[in-house]
This record gives C-alpha cells, sequence and structure tokens, in this order.
C-alpha cells in the first residue's frame, strides 16, 4: 500500500474517533429536545404531537448514523448520508416550532461532521446551506423572514461559519499527522526491508566465499531464500536456448527431489515467459489458470496456487530462472518478496555461473580423460578384447553410465553377441541380437546411434540393467570404413546428459579407426592432445592474463624433459600434464582470476586452492599417478617453502620440477596488472639466482642449454 492510501487509512480512523463523539453528543441533545418538548412550556401548549414526531425523526437519523460508524464503513460517511442527516435536521425544525425549535442547535454538529468528512468549501457551502434553511422556514413557519434581526442573522452565520472552519482545520490537521505518521511507518518498514535484505546478501557472500563447490553454494542460497519469502519450495533452473526448454538444476522444499531433473518449456509456462523475455513474473492459480500448473501437477498431482519467477543474466543472456512455489498461508507472493528474490538473482546467477562453468570444465576434463585413456589402450593394446574393453571402460565414464557392454557383429550369421560386459550386478548370460531385431538391431542396422527411453521390453537392455530401475540406454553404431563392427549400449538409471551421445560417438569413432587401419594411432594422439590443449585453453581464458599460459608451459616443459633425455612416455605424460597444471582454477572465483591488482591475503588463500583442486578433478580420471603429483605440487619449492604440501628435494617428483622451472619462466615473461614483463637476461639471472632454493639446478641448467641453441624458436616473443 502506498503512503497516501496508508495516510487516508489513518485519516479515516481519526474522523472515525471524532464522528463517534459528535453522535454520542447527538443522542444528549435528543434527551434534552425531548425532556423540554414533554416536560416544558411546549409540552404544556398542546405541542406533544408535533415533540414526538421530532423525536422519532431525530432518532431515525442518529440510530442510521450510529450504526454506519459502528461498522465503520466509509461509503456511509459519503454524501447521501449527510442529505439525510441535514434533512432530517431541517425537518425536525419545521416540525417542532420553526427558528425557534431546540433542533436548530444540531445544525452544529451536522455542519462539523461535513467538515471533517469534505472539503473546507463544501463545508463553507453547509453552513450557508443552512442559514438559507433557517431563513427559509421562518418564512414558511412565521410567513416572514423579518423574524431574524440582522444582528441574529449575522451571529447564525457567523456560529455556522466558525464551526465549518474549524472542522475544516481539525480535518487537516488530522490528515497531516496521519500522513506523516503513515510514512514514518512506511520509512521504518522499509529501513527493516534494507537491513534484512542487507543481512542476507551478506550472509550469501559468506557462503559463496567459504564454500568451493558451486552446487553447494546455490543449495546452501536457495535455503535463506525460501525462507524469507516463505515459499513451500524453491527452485532453480537452467536455460536450453537450443532446445527451448528449462531443466530444474537444484530445489529446496517440498517435492524438491522429484523435482530435480523436471524440464518445463518456453512455450506455455511461466517460467518459460520469464525467460524467454527476460522479466520477472509474479501470478497465481486464480488468475493464470493453468498455464503454469500443467507440468508440474501432471508430474506430481499436487496443483499450484502461485508462482514468483525472476530471470537469472549473465551478460545481457538470461542463463537460467529463479522459481518460487507456492507461498505459505497466502494466495499470491507479494511485491517485496518481488524486490527481494530480484535482490538476491544476483548472487544465484554467479553461482550458477560458477556452477556451470565447474559442470562444463568437468565434462571437458572427463571427456579429454577418456580420449586419453582410450589414446593409451589403442596405443598399447594388440588385441580386439583390449580394445572393446578399453573402449566401453571410458564410453562409461565419459557418459556416467551405469552398465554398458560392446556387441561385435559376426558376420557370418549376421548375429550380434556381447564380447565385453560391465555391471555392478551379476549380468547373467547376455542374449545375441539379429540386424534389424528391436532398437539395437535397427540402431545397427541403419548405422545411426540413438538414445532410448523408456528401456521397453528388449531383453538385453532389461537383462542389462540388471531388473533394477533404469531411464534410458545409449546405443551407438561401430562402424569401420564402410563395414559395420558392433555396437556400443550404455544403461543408465536416470537420463543421459545432453554431451554423453556426442562424445561416446568420438571414443566409438577413434576405437573405429583402430579397428579399421593401425597407421592411424598417431592421428588419435594428436586429436587426443587438440583436446587438451583446447580445455587447456578454457581454463586460460578464465584470466585475462594467462591467454596461452599453458601452451607454453607445456611447450617449455616438453623441450626440458627432451634435453634430460627421458623416456618418450615420460615426455608425453609432462607435455599433457603442462597443460592441465592449472585446471584447478576452474573452481576459482572469476573476481579472483581477474582482479586487477594484487591480492588480498585472503583472495590468495583461494588461489593457492587451485592446484588441490586440479589434483582432486584428475585423480579418478585415467591419468598416470604421475601427472597427478605433477599438477598438485607444480607450486612447490625445492626448499621445502611451497604449497599446498610444502614437499622439497627428492620428494618432488622429476616432472613437478620441470613444470615448476617452465611455469615461473612464462609467468615472469608475460605483463601483469602490477608489473610489466621481465626481460629475458633479467628471467635468466632469476632462474639461476633461484637454483637450489626454488628450482632444481640440473632442471635450469637443462632448461638455459635449450635457451641458447633454441632461445628465439621457443620463445619468440622475448627480445
Amino acid at each position: 500500500m502506498t503512503p497516501g492510501g496508508d495516510a487516508v487509512q489513518l485519516g479515516m480512523a481519526e474522523r472515525l474517533r471524532y464522528e463517534r463523539l459528535i453522535v454520542k453528543l447527538r443522542w444528549v441533545a435528543i434527551a434534552w429536545i425531548l425532556s423540554l418538548a414533554l416536560f416544558g412550556e411546549q409540552a404544556r401548549a398542546g405541542g406533544v404531537a408535533e415533540c414526538t414526531a421530532l423525536a422519532v425523526i431525530l432518532v431515525c437519523s442518529a440510530y442510521f448514523t450510529a450504526t454506519a460508524y459502528r461498522k465503520e464503513k466509509p461509503a456511509c460517511f459519503g454524501r447521501r448520508a449527510f442529505v439525510i442527516d441535514f434533512a432530517s435536521v431541517t425537518l425536525a425544525m419545521a416540525l417542532s416550532g420553526g427558528v425557534q425549535s431546540l433542533a436548530v442547535a444540531l445544525y452544529w454538529p451536522t455542519i462539523l461532521t461535513a467538515s471533517l468528512r469534505f472539503r473546507g468549501r463544501d463545508a463553507l457551502g453547509v453552513a450557508l446551506l443552512a442559514l438559507l434553511s433557517l431563513i427559509w422556514i421562518g418564512t414558511i413557519h412565521h410567513g416572514s423572514a423579518v423574524l431574524f434581526e440582522g444582528t441574529e442573522i449575522a451571529l447564525r452565520a457567523g456560529g455556522f461559519v466558525a464551526t465549518a472552519l474549524a472542522g475544516s482545520a481539525l480535518a487537516r490537521r488530522l490528515r497531516y499527522e496521519a500522513t506523516r505518521r503513515a510514512l514514518a511507518a512506511k520509512e521504518h518498514e522499509s529501513a527493516g526491508a534494507r537491513l534484512r535484505r542487507a543481512a542476507f546478501l551478506d550472509a550469501v557472500a559468506t557462503i559463496r566465499r567459504e564454500m568451493q563447490d558451486p552446487d553447494a553454494v546455490i543449495q546452501a542460497v536457495l535455503a535463506p531464500i525460501r525462507l524469507k519469502t516463505d515459499a513451500t519450495t524453491v527452485a532453480l533452473l537452467v536455460a536450453d536456448h537450443d532446445r527451448g526448454v528449462l531443466r530444474v538444476h537444484a530445489a529446496g522444499g517440498a517435492s524438491a527431489e522429484r523435482l530435480r531433473g523436471l524440464k518445463l518449456p518456453y512455450d506455455g509456462s511461466l517460467v518459460g515467459e520469464c525467460a524467454l523475455w527476460a522479466r520477472p513474473v509474479i501470478a497465481s492459480a486464480a488468475h493464470s489458470g493453468r498455464r503454469f500448473q500443467d507440468a508440474y501437477e501432471a508430474r506430481h498431482g499436487v496443483a499450484l496456487s502461485s508462482v514468483l519467477c525472476v530471470p537469472l543474466s549473465q551478460s545481457a543472456s538470461v542463463v537460467g530462472v529463479l522459481a518460487l512455489i507456492d507461498r505459505r498461508g497466502l494466495d499470491a507472493f507479494t511485491e517485496e518478496d518481488l524486490e527481494f528474490a530480484l535482490s538476491a538473482a544476483e548472487h544465484v546467477a554467479d553461482a550458477l555461473r560458477d556452477a556451470l562453468s565447474r559442470h562444463e570444465g568437468h565434462r571437458q576434463i572427463t571427456e579429454m580423460a577418456a580420449f586419453h585413456g582410450l589414446s593409451r589402450v589403442l596405443a598399447d593394446g594388440i588385441r580386439r578384447e583390449e580394445i572393446t574393453s578399453g573402449l566401453l571402460e571410458e564410453a562409461m565414464k565419459a557418459a556416467r553410465a551405469d552398465s554398458g557392454c560392446v556387441l561385435l557383429l559376426d558376420p557370418d550369421t549376421g548375429r550380434l553377441r556381447p564380447e565385453v560386459v560391465r555391471t555392478p550386478h551379476h549380468a547373467y548370460q547376455l542374449p545375441g541380437v539379429f540386424l534389424g531385431e528391436g532398437a539395437i538391431g535397427r540402431a545397427a542396422m541403419e548405422r545411426l546411434p540413438a538414445v532410448i527411453a523408456p528401456l521397453g521390453r528388449e531383453p538385453l537392455l532389461l537383462k542389462l540393467a540388471g531388473g533394477r530401475a533404469a531411464s534410458a540406454a545409449l546405443l551407438v553404431p561401430l562402424v569401420t570404413g564402410n563395414l559395420l563392427a558392433g555396437v556400443v549400449v550404455l544403461i543408465r538409471a536416470v537420463a543421459f546428459e545432453s554431451h554423453a551421445l556426442a562424445t561416446v560417438r568420438g571414443l566409438v569413432e577413434q576405437a573405429a579407426i583402430t579397428f579399421e587401419n593401425e597407421h592411424l594411432r598417431e592421428t588419435v594422439r594428436s586429436g587426443y592432445l587438440k583436446t587438451i590443449r583446447a580445455l587447456a585453453e578454457t581454463v586460460d581464458a578464465k584470466d585475462p592474463y594467462t591467454r596461452q599460459h599453458s601452451e607454453r608451459v607445456a611447450r617449455y616443459s616438453r623441450a626440458i624433459a627432451e634435453e634430460l633425455r627421458l623416456p618418450a612416455g615420460q615426455i608425453e605424460t609432462i607435455e599433457v600434464g603442462a597443460l592441465l597444471h592449472d585446471i584447478g582454477k576452474i573452481g576459482i572465483s572469476e573476481a579472483v582470476l581477474a582482479k586487477p591488482g594484487r591480492l588480498t591475503a585472503e583472495e590468495f588463500a583461494q588461489m593457492k586452492l587451485h592446484p588441490v583442486i586440479g589434483a582432486k578433478i584428475v585423480a579418478p580420471l585415467s591419468f598416470p599417478s604421475d601427472l597427478v603429483a605433477l599438477v598438485r605440487h607444480h607450486h612447490e619449492r625445492l626448499d621445502g617453502r611451497g604449497y599446498p604440501d610444502g614437499l622439497g628435494g627428492t620428494d618432488l617428483a622429476l616432472s613437478a620440477r620441470i613444470v615448476t622451472v617452465a611455469d615461473c619462466f612464462d609467468a615472469m615473461g608475460s605483463d601483469r596488472a602490477y608489473r610489466r614483463a621481465l626481460s629475458l637476461s633479467s628471467i635468466i639471472a632469476e632462474l639461476r639466482r633461484s637454483a637450489g632454493s626454488q628450482f632444481d639446478p640440473e632442471v635450469v641448467d637443462a632448461f638455459l642449454s635449450v635457451l641458447d641453441r633454441r632461445g628465439r624458436e621457443l620463445v619468440p616473443r622475448l627480445p
């Protein structure tokens, strides 16, 4: 409600209080008139009938007015009630002696009531009308208006006008005080709301600062939003503009578990309207019908009563929607809830961006690890069983499948038979499938990948699922050249992620190359390194001062490893590890990475976590242990004063010592917000000075030898 509306309500309350007092005075006046009429001279003169009529009229008028006041209905204080009241007084005066009647005194409370209820000029008009009524009744009742002397008319007029002016002044004072109190109350309420909102935003900032997992941050932020707005459910939906749908990424409150994974189309839903037009939407079932109920009610059998949707924007693009569902105890959300949701949306959008960035980074690293693992299998495997086993293992990791198998085609019988099976349960004896038989046979015959959801009644898929609830199957034909070799089948309890099909298809295509021609192994390795480099560029792109940093560090590290005459396999591991050494920056806030100046102690402490985060990312994947150690320890020092573990000397792997030198060399030769790049001579002097303390002297000597021979080729950007 606006301050003006509050003032009207408060002013109404004040006027009611004064008008009730006037009603009480009117009852006293009625009693006084009745007593005079019944026991005074007029009664003795035989005017009992007139006095009784006067009493009845006054009682009816006062009763009507008092009833209206008691019910506190503003409509009853309008002009119609005033007309009845004024007419009653005038009629009472006419029936009880004319201008000499005691009812004349009732004009004063009538004028006072009008001045409280209406504007000042209206009250003056009522005073003039009362004076004219006196003159008119005197003329009719006594046959002449000469009854009034000029002084008496002036006194009557002055009294009426004074009453009107006094009432108007009182009304203005009441309105002023009511408005002032309403504005003060509104300001107090707004200040309290601002303080509560500031406390919430401060708590959210603390959560984002102290928690590293973006998904955990989102869940922690959704909880206070739900409590603050009294929503029964709060959901965070991610926008997929290509498919025109919104997917529930996280939810809290009632039905939260069942909501996760729910997809709502842009067309025909309030969340879709919010994402499509990038504007908040607040609605209730009373006026929105079934527009936003259908998807929810069809899935859960529960009708919604109200929804508040706020778009989450990043760089002028909507990345998701924050939806509040069903406010407790109310039919709809309020404007205050909308303001609060809008203020919280910025923090939720930042947390969502970090979560999506981490998911994308994890997806890329998982995909890259799968390609890496498969390339190792293809490079080392000499038997078909080893290749198919490696293919299935990496495909299951990349797609997060629960079960899987590879079926190979028997050209003589046209039957696809299981070659390798991976399940968390007893797989029984899986049946074979003929070409064209069922979904698997059709996918193989048409040589087209397919996603099956639900599984239906296919025996092989049901047995591969082990009788457990499964949501989808992923089928990718294995084609070598123009010949069908088999089909990769994956089973998952929940729906596959959107990128799973493309990733598994890429893995199968790489395996098919090996099936077709062993001479294409180098192509596999090249594609694998390209994928790693693309991932490294994605990580470097988060920090504007480290563009292509990982690529240069990998180039320097490989040159050092070759100078030290390390085995070919170890050189490749060092090169790949150097490309991934900063992968942990995916988990660091972009505000810290892109800060234009030196970091604070708290920000530097957060930055020092990236080797640990990177090691946690690559540890579960198919990388050698040396590569994991390299990622974790590339900021350690030979004297043990580095981080995160304070290792030194021979406890540090040679690969980590190599990447440390390459990393520091590139950092010193790059511009930063707080300094310019050092010259090549200054960098070489620093490497020599720190050899034996920060750096391994043998590694430094090897790198300087390389720079002497290939400096211009290896580091073309330095003078």
